[in-house]
C-alpha cells in the first residue's frame, strides 16, 4: 500500500484517536452484548476481501462494536468476539484468568 505523508499522518492521527476513545470507554463498557442468532449469522457470513484493504478501510474495524440501539450500516461495524466470549460472566484481572486456567491443568 502507497500512502503520501499526507495520508500516513491523517490515518496515524484517526488510529490515536480510536485507541484513546476505547481506552477512555472501556470501564463503562459490558463484558458481553447479546445479539440475535440472524445478527450473528449475518455478520459470519460476509465475504473476506479478496484485495488488500486501504488505510480507511482497516481503521472502519476499530474497537466501537455494534450495541443495542446501533443504527446504520451494522455489515460494516467490526464484530470483536469469539465463541469464547458468551463464557465471560464477569471482570476479572489477567492474572485471575490465567491463575484459573492452569489450575485446571
Amino acid at each position: 500500500m502507497q500512502l503520501s505523508q499526507e495520508e500516513f499522518r491523517k490515518l496515524g492521527y484517526q488510529a490515536v484517536d480510536i485507541a484513546s476513545g476505547y481506552l477512555a470507554e472501556l470501564p463503562d463498557r459490558p463484558v458481553f452484548q447479546r445479539m440475535e442468532e440472524s445478527e450473528r449469522q449475518a455478520l459470519m457470513n460476509m465475504p473476506l476481501p479478496v484485495a488488500p484493504l486501504s488505510g480507511e478501510e482497516i481503521l472502519r474495524y476499530e474497537p466501537a462494536a455494534p450495541m443495542v440501539g446501533t443504527t446504520g450500516e451494522i455489515e460494516a461495524l467490526s464484530l470483536w468476539a469469539g465463541q469464547s466470549v458468551a463464557l465471560a460472566k464477569q471482570r476479572q484481572p489477567a492474572a485471575e484468568i490465567v491463575a484459573e486456567l492452569v489450575s485446571r491443568l
